[in-house]
């Protein structure tokens, strides 16, 4: 029997779930946060899971997670924290703050040898997280995510409708939506850039390695400056990487 591991990524929006089989990507599914039923009818579907890993910023699910996980394969879970992460290194006011999320993202980044870098994550929020030449980890931003942006437009205006995202050439929009698109596309490009131009200046450096992950990464992708790759699975990949580390 070969065996699976689960590597579960719990954010505010989604809970994003990948098999690995030999250290292969072999499966991933996504469902919301709020519909626990669905994740435990996916989860108990599966066959010969050995080992699961999780990382969550949710803490309220964690429980249930746990519960289901032990009921259909007898196992226990791998929880990812500022504790329980090997080499972490920062000098950060509180530590405690940093979500389990950002916690794996670095992990993997300075496993691969890519630091040091500017790691930003398209979630529920959009955040920058910032790794020197020395592997520790300085801190970062946190600005509002796109698509709650979206949602927060069109739930807070009587005439404003909700868009989703895509690219778009003109910066000038000559209908509503198109004007929308434009403000959250564009804004978002100059939001991404400046913040980076900002943090290497802060730093004193010309260059670092800058990286992108999440579900909205692609659509930028031609327009951030000095991009080095894009990983819409970094986080999953994360987990993997820090289950092995300790299971070795």
């Amino acid at each position: 029997m070969q065996s699976m591991l689960l590597a579960i990524d719990i954010g505010n929006t989604n809970i994003t779930t990948g098999v690995f089989q030999n250290n292969t990507l072999i499966k991933q599914f996504r469902v919301s946060t709020n519909d626990i039923s669905s994740f435990t009818d996916i989860i108990i579907s599966l066959d010969n899971i050995t080992g699961a890993i999780m990382a969550s910023v949710v803490p309220k699910v964690d429980t249930d997670i746990h519960k289901n996980l032990k009921q259909a394969f007898n196992i226990d879970i791998y929880n990812v924290s500022r504790e329980t992460l090997p080499h972490f290194k920062t000098n950060l006011q509180n530590p405690d703050e940093v979500g389990a999320d950002r916690l794996v993202n670095y992990f993997y980044a300075i496993h691969q040898g890519n630091y040091p870098a500017i790691i930003i994550d398209f979630g529920t929020a959009t955040t920058f997280d910032v790794i020197d030449t020395n592997k520790v980890y300085l801190g970062g931003v946190i600005a509002p995510g796109i698509n709650l942006s979206i949602k927060t437009l069109a739930d807070a205006t009587a005439k404003l409708p909700k868009i989703k995202l895509h690219k778009q050439s003109n910066v000038i929009g000559n209908n509503t939506k198109d004007a929308i698109n434009s403000g959250l596309y564009n804004g978002y490009i100059e939001l991404i850039n400046g913040i980076n131009r900002r943090i290497k200046h802060e730093l004193g450096v010309e260059s670092l390695k800058i990286i992108a992950t999440g579900g909205l990464a692609n659509i930028f992708a031609d327009e951030i400056d000095n991009l080095t790759y894009i990983e819409p699975d970094l986080t999953l990949k994360g987990l993997n990487l820090i289950y092995n580390y300790n299971n070795k």
